[in-house]
C-alpha cells in the first residue's frame, strides 16, 4: 500500500490508503506505522466481558461509527486499480525489542 501511495503522489500529511487503529500501546509498531495518523482505542483496552455494561462502552461504540465514517469518506478518494501496480512481497517482521520490566510480577 506504500508502494500505491507513493505511485500516485499522496504526501505524508495527507490520509492514506493505510488505516491504522491503535488498541493497546502500540509501542513495537514499524516506526513507518507509528508515524501515520490512527485512530486511538487506548482507553477502550478493557477485555472483561462485563465492559459491555458500562458507559465507557457507548463511547467506544460511537468512536467505532467515527472510524466506519472515517473510512467511507477514505473510500472516495481511493484510485481505480492499476494493472502496472508493483506486486511486493512483504520482508520479514523485525519485532523492536521488550522492554525491560521495572518490577517483577507477583503471582
Amino acid at each position: 500500500m506504500l508502494l500505491r501511495e507513493e505511485h500516485v503522489g499522496v504526501q505524508s500529511h495527507e490520509p492514506g490508503f493505510l488505516y491504522s487503529v491503535v488498541f493497546s500501546d502500540g509501542d513495537f509498531f514499524p516506526d513507518e506505522a507509528g508515524a501515520r495518523q490512527c485512530a486511538k482505542f487506548h482507553k477502550f483496552a478493557i477485555t472483561a466481558r462485563a465492559f459491555v455494561d458500562t458507559p465507557k462502552y457507548m463511547e467506544f461504540e460511537e468512536r467505532v461509527a467515527d472510524v466506519a465514517r472515517d473510512i467511507v469518506q477514505r473510500l472516495q478518494g481511493v484510485p481505480d486499480w492499476e494493472d502496472g501496480w508493483t506486486v511486493a512481497e512483504p520482508e520479514e517482521l523485525t519485532l523492536k525489542p521488550l522492554k525491560p520490566l521495572k518490577h517483577r510480577p507477583r503471582l
